[in-house]
């Protein structure tokens, strides 16, 4: 289909968003959920990687993308430094305050969720937003620490 509608001489822009962190949308409340019980951690081995984009990000891309008619093609909208599982679970642990101690193990999660649990929470997918820098596009938050507290803290304009 893409290639029929660059054919057609129609621009065309195919987004591929990393996981969204937002303070009301996104994976970040369901993140934050088990650290309300002091129960924080990952999931499997901690080692699979998390493509990750604040919200704001997100939104000041997609405006970015929209409003440079040179650009097309697929862009990766995600963070330049994607973080493990388990570097993600200690850094929202730490702007918390609380501890990321709890690990469900993989085989766990195959038997609650069978191949899902592989596709859905034990894959592995490290993007970088190369093509997307490159147009010149800069992040406000590029380190996810800075993210996280920016959202907590309600300090940041998620529309953009």
């Amino acid at each position: 289909m893409a290639v029929r509608v660059e054919r057609s001489g129609v621009r065309y822009v195919a987004i591929r968003s990393g996981l969204v962190v937002g303070r009301e949308g996104g994976v970040l409340p369901k993140f934050m959920m088990p650290y309300r019980f002091y129960l924080g951690g990952w999931l499997g081995s901690g080692r699979q990687w998390l493509s990750w984009i604040s919200l704001e990000d997100e939104v000041r891309a997609i405006r970015f993308l929209m409003e440079d008619s040179s650009l097309q093609g697929a862009f990766n909208l995600t963070s330049p430094n994607p973080a493990t599982m388990g570097q993600f679970s200690r850094t929202l642990g730490r702007v918390l305050g609380k501890p990321a101690w709890t690990v469900v193990p993989a085989f766990v999660l195959r038997l609650a969720l069978g191949q899902m649990a592989d596709e859905v929470l034990l894959g592995s997918q490290k993007a970088v937003p190369r093509r997307l820098m490159e147009a010149g596009f800069t992040f406000k938050y590029p380190e996810l620490r800075d993210a996280l507290e920016a959202i907590i803290q309600g300090e940041s304009d998620e529309f953009g």
